[in-house]
């Protein structure tokens, strides 16, 4: 079974209690790290400036503090697969991957009544092909 490191323990304590119980209840099922809970001013506008982020700082749900949002990466994948540093077909299957962690992530959510959406589907009608903007290692808070 797999456990979380330190910076990840340390990542997911900056989130609300609501997503810190969903990703422990993940952790059983899937291998990851958690790379950022809260964000600060500095790095979000950095962010978005870079336009790794639509919103600027203090919107962003990574703001709040507690924070409600996490970015992860699972245990079998490199920032460079995601990146295709590796190659296409290392690429391909680091997103899928993404994928099948950031469904965990919805499925124990629901069933924490805590509802989550995904930065892969964020307006989390099931269709991944209608993104504008995709964040795939994100996930947050939504309004019931």
């Amino acid at each position: 079974m797999a456990k979380f490191g330190k910076e990840s323990i340390e990542n997911l304590a900056t989130c609300s209690v609501e997503l810190q119980r969903v990703a422990m209840i993940v952790i059983n099922y899937f291998g990851h790290r958690i790379t950022e809970g809260h964000r600060g001013q500095e790095k979000q506008h950095k962010y978005f400036l870079e336009k790794r982020s639509k919103v600027d700082w203090p919107d962003g749900e990574h703001n709040k503090t507690p924070s409600d949002a996490l970015d992860f990466l699972p245990d079998s994948v490199t920032w460079n697969d995601l990146n295709g540093v590796n190659g296409e077909k290392i690429q391909q299957q680091a997103v899928a991957t993404c994928y099948m962690l950031a469904g965990y992530y919805l499925a124990i959510g629901d069933m924490l009544d805590t509802p989550l959406r995904s930065g892969a589907d964020w307006d989390s009608d099931k269709d991944l092909k209608d993104q504008n903007f995709n964040d795939i290692v994100h996930i947050e808070r939504r309004n019931k």
